[in-house]
């Protein structure tokens, strides 16, 4: 794995937006990372994208979450509030673990992470646990309602799993590991 340099996301939002119409599953690609990297407008768009299931399998938590990371941009506001009203009362059972599928190292030290539902199955929270590179090889975690994360440090590996609604972890993924390791 190469290092990166930090990505633009008024760039990212760009490609995303000439792609939306012909190859939307990319378009929510770009728009995650995008989102992460502090573009409120994009993270408003991949929360409709969830919301209607255009490019990706249809999440409301995801939905809801995307559209809190946009703040004020656009219509998320309202789009809570109808999103928030519709929310599943329970989780479907978790029987299988979300799926990595993104990972990358930026010369900032800053690691991104990406990961999708388990066979589409919509999930309010994840945990995602990691060992920090060069680090005493101590494993820790974030919780979060996204289905990505930007961590402020090399990562040498990582793993996610769904958060039960009683707060309880489902099945994990197998470990990550981001090669060559950072050190």
């Amino acid at each position: 794995m190469a290092v990166e340099a930090p990505p633009l996301p008024e760039r990212l939002l760009a490609s995303g937006l000439t792609l939306g119409s012909v190859d939307p599953a990319r378009a929510a690609a770009l728009y995650a990372r995008a989102g992460l990297w502090g573009s409120s407008r994009a993270a408003y768009y991949l929360g409709q994208l969830y919301e209607t299931g255009v490019g990706v399998d249809p999440d409301p938590y995801r939905a809801q979450a995307w559209y809190e990371l946009a703040g004020d941009t656009g219509g998320a506001a309202s789009r809570l509030a109808e999103l928030g009203a519709s929310l599943p009362q329970s989780a479907e059972p978790l029987t299988a673990p979300p799926v990595p599928v993104r990972q990358a190292l930026f010369a900032s030290g800053q690691t991104e992470l990406h990961w999708q539902g388990p066979g589409g199955t919509a999930m309010p929270r994840f945990r995602v646990e990691f060992v920090p590179a060069g680090g005493d090889g101590r494993t820790l975690y974030r919780d979060t309602a996204l289905s990505a994360m930007l961590i402020a440090q090399p990562v040498a590996r990582w793993r996610v799993m769904a958060l039960r609604q009683d707060g309880t972890t489902g099945p994990s993924s197998a470990w990550s590991r981001l090669v060559p390791a950072p050190r």
